[in-house]
């Protein structure tokens, strides 16, 4: 009996060693655990790649974020420059604008699937030319504006074109249109127009609600869920800042700092967490390059450089 005491016991002192032993290994092996997990979900956010055009030369660029190389696209057409783009991560194709040098603007689509590039609009004069192309959060409509006289919407299955019903508004000459996350909300922009109007899409209309931000010089803009607006724009002087505005309360808060000078070119990540846009900052090299910065203002990181024989970077946009 004595015997088998001591057994049990030394047992349960090894099963106790064997515990503490244990608990340190968890408590060791946890937080790395947990660092890798974060440090995951943040390189979903961070990495990734940008899709971009190049100021006075044809192709399109792939900016890869792991590794900072950038990757030209033949798309088999020299003789245009390349434009406005917006990326569909549904079907995984790239719209974009393409034309001469101040001439008529066309609108394409490349596969990445499939290499394959098609013409969806074609734009015999500046008057006819249709430019910013934007997909809608369904995926399976692209809008685009004429810059003089009205937004069109064309529908990729049955590729058919149609102009949007804008009400409540005289305001017809509309450079940016973005969608919020949910596609029921709408905000449009106008060279004429200080701010921008806000609206909502109904069937085949799109009701302006409000008009906001009017002492503002504002450009392009990307929604931020259905509640808040990234946007390029000035007050006063001749440098555009990156802003956040809350539409519960027009709110500010400006993301880029002084001098820095931000073009209406921008895109948000699909976590809604970054922005990429197009920048220029004080040193030569940092003239119109991609830049990325948080939503809160934090993290500023210059993604490319310009030099002599690669001229400004345009229209980014995020490819995940």
């Amino acid at each position: 009996m004595r015997r088998q005491l001591s057994t049990t016991t030394i047992g349960a002192k090894k099963r106790s060693r064997s515990a503490v032993s244990m608990c340190r290994w968890l408590s060791l092996i946890l937080p790395l655990v947990l660092l890798t997990l974060v440090s995951t979900q943040a390189g979903e956010s961070r990495n990734g790649k940008i899709a971009f055009a190049v100021e006075y030369r044809p192709g399109l660029y792939v900016l890869n974020l792991d590794n900072r190389e950038i990757e030209r696209i033949d798309i088999g057409i020299e003789s245009i420059e390349i434009r406005d783009l917006d990326y569909n991560e549904r079907k995984d194709i790239l719209a974009f604008e393409g034309g001469l040098h101040e001439g008529p603007s066309s609108l394409y689509i490349y596969d990445f699937s499939t290499k394959q590039i098609c013409l969806f609009y074609e734009g015999t004069s500046l008057d006819n030319s249709r430019g910013g192309p934007t997909f809608h959060p369904d995926g399976e409509r692209v809008f685009s504006t004429n810059y003089d006289n009205a937004v069109f919407e064309h529908e990729i299955a049955t590729k058919r074109w149609r102009k949007v019903e804008i009400t409540n508004t005289t305001e017809s000459d509309f450079r940016w249109i973005s969608f919020s996350k949910s596609g029921t909300n709408v905000a449009l922009s106008s060279p004429k127009l200080d701010g921008f109007l806000i609206g909502e899409v109904d069937g085949s209309r799109i009701v302006v609600r409000k008009h906001i931000l009017t002492d503002f010089n504002a450009a392009g803009h990307q929604w931020i869920g259905d509640a808040k607006i990234v946007f390029s724009g000035r007050k006063q002087g001749n440098r555009n800042r990156l802003w956040k505005v809350s539409l519960a309360d027009e709110s500010l808060a400006q993301l880029t700092p002084d001098p820095m000078d931000v073009s209406g070119w921008l895109s948000l990540s699909k976590d809604e967490k970054w922005v990429v846009f197009r920048g220029s900052g004080p040193e030569k090299t940092a003239r119109w390059c991609l830049w990325r910065i948080s939503v809160d203002g934090q993290g500023l990181e210059q993604l490319t450089k310009d030099a002599t024989d690669f001229h400004g970077h345009l229209s980014p946009v995020w490819i995940e």
